[in-house]
């Protein structure tokens, strides 16, 4: 894993998965842990109501960044509250904005215009580097990202903007966008899937496609892996001895054969996943092989961030 080592010490790392994969719990172990490493860390959540104000039990998550309580800060981003602070930050008065953008027909042009929410937070986003809007002063900013397919989406507007723009200052902030996107020591992408096909298949379309029209580095992280402390040989040797013994043995024995199925089952996944990667032909960019992380159960949700940040360490950790 040599190749991933301080994968995440990028200014900007971006989590997506298939919907339930446990991106979000990734974007939070990965903050956390580059926030360990000593650099300043916001994670974002993108979208108009927060997972992680109900998660971590915090009293309010919203545009502004606050403390977390696990070394890194946390902020909702929605496009609406990101082109709020900026058309602010460049009338300087309230009562201009209010004038121009909460009045019935702009309100109405703003919700329809193709891709201006999505600009507004990756123009907040990368709004650091590249020293427009208020001043943010984050090393790293790790962003919880829509599923795959918005996510794609997502990616693409800044260029689909400049494209068809063209001129003037959304031209020029799109472009720059796009270029921060691009550059591989600026941007990196972590895809986490489930130890399943449908979401491994879904996994190698969207980090191929990634690769291919940004070259972004991609890490994959294959979630949940169940991890027991018996190979398949003894549990299914188990199985064998106790088929015709008592009853609470021969429960014991089919308990055991199942768990063996579960565990032949999840080593044919893993070799699917690896599979996909090297289909998606991302091993230039990043590793070729996924992280695993395992499975916890009647864990809290801070001993979850804690346990998942051990299993994704070589991210924020220089060989």
């Amino acid at each position: 894993m040599a190749d991933l080592a301080g994968f995440a010490l990028r200014p900007y790392v971006f989590v997506s998965g298939k919907g339930g994969v446990g991106k979000s719990l990734v974007a939070a172990a990965l903050a956390s842990g580059t926030a360990e490493s000593g650099r300043k860390t916001l994670l974002v959540e993108t979208g108009e109501r927060s997972y992680f104000q109900d998660f971590l039990e915090l009293p309010v998550v919203d545009h502004t960044p606050r403390p977390s309580g696990l070394g890194f800060d946390i902020a909702l981003w929605s496009g609406e509250s990101c082109l709020r602070e900026y058309v602010l930050h460049l009338l300087k008065l309230e009562r201009l904005y209010k004038i121009f953008f909460e009045n019935k027909v702009m309100k109405a042009l703003v919700n329809v215009a193709p891709g201006l929410g999505e600009i507004a937070i990756l123009g907040k986003i990368t709004s650091g580097i590249r020293r427009v809007g208020p001043p943010i002063t984050y090393d790293t900013i790790v962003v919880d990202m829509p599923a795959t397919g918005h996510a794609l989406a997502v990616f693409r507007t800044p260029k689909g903007m400049a494209d068809a723009i063209q001129i003037g200052p959304i031209a020029q902030h799109s472009g720059e966008i796009d270029r921060l996107l691009r550059d591989p020591m600026t941007s990196a992408l972590v895809a986490v899937t489930l130890l399943e096909e449908l979401p491994i298949v879904e996994t190698e379309e969207f980090v191929g496609q990634v690769h291919r029209e940004f070259a972004m580095p991609v890490c994959v992280v294959g979630n949940r892996k169940l991890e027991v402390p018996l190979e398949v040989s003894e549990l299914e040797a188990l199985a064998t001895a106790t088929a015709s013994a008592s009853a609470d043995a021969n429960e014991l024995g089919r308990y055991a054969h199942g768990l063996a199925g579960q565990l032949k089952s999840q080593a044919n996944m893993i070799e699917l996943l690896r599979a996909a990667i090297g289909k998606a032909a991302i091993g230039e960019t990043a590793a070729s092989e996924a992280l695993l992380v395992p499975r916890y159960l009647a864990k809290s949700p801070r001993e979850m961030i804690d346990a998942t940040k051990e299993a994704l360490r070589v991210l924020w950790t220089r060989s």
